[in-house]
């Protein structure tokens, strides 16, 4: 059976029989499942579960053991991602970016002690929940048989905690730096120029309002009870505020932010604030990836019924962590706290204003996000809902 990843061959019943008896019978397995607290499974060879604590079987909701013996980890918890191929969790696109799956195998090729982070997407009951573990593979030989003795250390709540507060500073930190330029500016400004520059001041006085209670409201009811605020926004105003945004972060030293903006005479009817965050989080995440003395290209046009913004940088995205750039919790980088900002883009865009957020990546045309609003008769725009 094809794979993207790990080896797809499974032991047969006979010989998982004999497995399970094998580590049943071993008395310093059983004393680890018994005295260690957190998540324990062991596998076989083919990291199928021969074995289980009774704290994995509450994590799975799970009261008889026989249910998830013989099957591999995602299988067990329901990761979306473990079917997709027929020889099932880590043989698919996705699992050469899975925590797990790299702890286990590495695990098995060095015969270490191996550990990684892994953000999973599991249905319960029908409804997607994102979980993250910190995941350590241990080889462990029962009689003269090699497995892997796996524990899950459940961080799923520190982590959303952890990465709404790296966002929120990270966010904040940015308006609250451009309310200090404009304040100065605005002590410095002469009579003439001094209404436009106040004017400034208090757009991003609300700006900054609006993010404490976005991060409020995902903090306590999370992404349904934030409160929209429609209105008609100039193209340019969204284009010029971005760029404003950016020009000065730290992301950006060495970088050339370019504009080009098609569509400066459209409105759209939107929240300014939440669209600001969106299209701010794909430049900054352009920046980042961008090598120093490169361009990062911020666009708007007109395309049929949408005005489309992009973030054009020259890097490519790797082919093994496409799948999961949108995916909560996953992140390229160590730590806890990681893995919020492409998720809050698709999050803020799609389920809270109802627009599109995708992206294209090759190496010959390096890498572009787009934000997709849909134009009314009247030539205004207004984000809809997502259709794909």
């Amino acid at each position: 059976m094809k794979t993207f990843f790990a080896t797809p061959g499974r032991s047969n019943v006979e010989e998982l029989k004999r497995q399970i008896q094998s580590v049943a019978h071993n008395a310093l397995v059983d004393e680890v499942m018994r005295l260690i607290g957190g998540l324990i499974a062991v596998l076989n060879k083919n990291r199928q579960i021969v074995a289980l604590n009774h704290h994995l079987l509450e994590q799975l909701g799970v009261n008889d053991p026989q249910a998830v013996i013989g099957l591999r980890p995602g299988e067990a918890m329901g990761c979306v991602y473990a079917n997709e191929m027929d020889a099932g969790c880590g043989t698919s696109s996705y699992c050469p970016s899975c925590g797990a799956a790299i702890a286990i195998v590495s695990s098995q090729a060095s015969q270490e002690p191996a550990e990684a982070d892994c953000a999973m997407v599991v249905d319960c009951r029908g409804q997607r929940k994102d979980l993250f573990f910190h995941v350590v593979a241990s080889p462990v030989e029962i009689q003269g048989e090699p497995f892997i003795l796996i524990f899950l250390h459940d961080r799923t709540h520190q982590q959303y905690q952890a990465s709404l507060e790296r966002t929120f500073f990270h966010d904040i930190k940015n308006t609250i730096s451009g309310l200090l330029n404009a304040g100065e500016l605005l002590a410095l400004a002469t009579p003439k120029d001094s209404h436009e520059m106040a004017q400034y001041v208090i757009s991003l006085t609300e700006r900054l309002n609006r993010e404490v209670e976005l991060q409020r409201h995902l903090s306590q009811a999370g992404p349904d009870g934030v409160g929209i605020q429609r209105k008609p926004i100039p193209i340019d105003l969204i284009i010029e505020e971005t760029y404003k945004a950016v020009i000065h972060h730290p992301s950006n030293q060495g970088r050339i932010i370019r504009v080009e903006n098609r569509a400066a005479s459209a409105l759209v009817q939107t929240d300014f604030a939440l669209v600001i965050r969106t299209l701010t989080n794909m430049l900054i995440n352009a920046c980042e990836a961008s090598d120093a003395n490169c361009d990062v290209i911020l666009g708007a046009e007109q395309k049929d019924d949408e005005i489309v913004f992009s973030v054009w940088n020259h890097q490519c995205i790797p082919r093994s962590i496409r799948n999961r750039i949108f995916q909560r919790n996953f992140s390229t980088k160590d730590g806890v706290g990681r893995g919020i900002g492409t998720y809050s883009m698709k999050l803020i865009a799609e389920r809270l204003l109802g627009g599109r957020v995708y992206f294209h990546s090759s190496r010959e045309e390096g890498t572009r996000f787009y934000l997709c609003l849909a134009c009314e008769s009247d030539g205004i725009c207004t984000l809809r809902a997502a259709d794909f």
